[in-house]
């Protein structure tokens, strides 16, 4: 018999963290759950810990990919092996508070309007990629960035029209991690190498159903993670091109185009005019960044 959900942990050199992590999530009070872990070709001591838990605890299934497949394709290779009614992906730097699950349980299982259901988050640890030193021009920085990409989880009810728009409003993906009904989030699955695709997964689940928010932090976030790194840096590993790293919505556009149509394209132009920019902004700011650092 499959247990009601399946955790997806992703991981690639995860040893920091990875005892932490799973640590937490054994500790959650709804208990029902199988854990599949996926090492993308770790090099570090994140097999060993891996197999020494496998070894302990019959919810934990482990795979270690031959090559790194890169972060999308093994978050589909989790959920592709998840046989589950419900699902959630998550981090191995992530923390989630002992009753997250059960919370997010009680919602999917009462509310079938519910495709996905989070909490709250916030973020901790990390390290701040500061230019400027003087606290006013941090603040105003601090807003200017508020402005064009909002961080958090965002509940997004009611008509489609009205669900994207605020998910293109706020531009930001946290909601990938959500508990989501499998069935749904495996049709929403986007598998192609464009930016946001994160985003864009989140967009097409929203077509099943309504996503919510339980307004308590119960989630909390590693600050360091990839996205950290600012977008240069992060375009240049995933070995995209000089224009992909100035205008890096340029395929997310071509996507919203394709798959949401030019009708919902338009009556969010302005969103995605605000992102595009946003994201050449930030571009200008890793520039500006990398050269005090030289």
């Amino acid at each position: 018999m499959n247990s009601k959900i399946t955790i997806g942990l992703a991981v690639f050199n995860g040893e920091l963290f990875l005892k932490k992590r799973i640590e937490n999530i054994l500790e959650q009070t709804f208990q029902d759950f199988d854990i599949i872990v996926s090492d993308n070709n770790s090099d570090d001591n994140t097999s060993k810990i891996c197999e020494e838990y496998q070894k302990n605890y019959e919810k934990i299934k482990y795979f270690k990919q031959k090559k790194n497949l890169g972060w999308l394709k093994n978050f589909k290779f989790i959920l592709d092996n998840a046989k589950s009614e419900y699902f959630i992906w998550t981090s191995v730097n992530d923390i989630w508070e002992n009753n997250f699950l059960e919370k997010n349980y009680e919602v999917l299982s009462n509310e079938p309007k519910f495709v996905g259901s989070t909490s709250k988050v916030d973020r901790y640890g990390g390290e701040k990629r500061e230019i400027f030193s003087n606290r006013l021009i941090k603040k105003m920085l601090s807003k200017i960035k508020n402005f064009f990409s909002e961080f958090g989880t965002f509940v997004a009810i009611g008509s489609y029209e009205n669900k994207i728009g605020v998910y293109l409003k706020k531009n930001c993906a946290q909601s990938l991690y959500s508990l989501y009904r499998t069935k749904y989030l495996k049709n929403s699955f986007v598998d192609e190498e464009i930016s946001s695709v994160d985003l864009a997964i989140i967009l097409k689940i929203l077509k099943f159903g309504d996503l919510n928010v339980i307004d308590e932090i119960l989630f909390h976030d590693f600050a360091g993670g990839l996205s950290s790194k600012g977008i240069i840096k992060t375009y240049n590993e995933f070995q995209k091109s000089t224009i992909d790293v100035f205008f890096p919505y340029r395929s997310f556009n071509k996507w919203v185009v394709n798959n949401l149509g030019y009708c919902l394209f338009f009556k969010n132009i302005h969103n995605i005019i605000k992102m595009n920019v946003g994201a050449f902004l930030a571009v200008c700011y890793d520039l500006i960044y990398k050269k005090k650092r030289n």
